[in-house]
């Protein structure tokens, strides 16, 4: 994941993924700044839909969505790119659908 643009007014988010699952990575939250790129590497089923949830904690009130996917059974599989843009800032997930 690259943060092409962090939340306006700051030089850096707090993120975190949540799934349709209840599941979330990290547990806490994981610190980007704007150009830079993390390397989450989660692993998890998709035998089913799943909704994937790019979050940034808020500390003035709840949590804001940047963006959202799906991975779904009969997706092919492979190598994906999601562009986000959410909370007035932008980021470019990249994630691998394998058997």
């Amino acid at each position: 994941m690259t943060a092409e643009d962090a939340t306006l007014g700051s030089d850096a988010d707090e993120v975190y993924f949540l799934f349709s699952s209840g599941e979330r990575h990290p547990e806490g939250t994981h610190t980007i700044r704007s150009g830079e790129t993390w390397e989450p590497h989660y692993f998890m089923s998709a035998a089913k839909e799943i909704s994937v949830s790019l979050m940034e904690s808020d500390m003035l009130g709840t949590d804001d969505v940047i963006g959202t996917f799906k991975i779904t059974p009969d997706n092919a599989y492979g190598r994906f790119t999601e562009r986000m843009v959410g909370d007035f800032s932008s980021y470019v997930v990249i994630f691998e659908v394998r058997r």
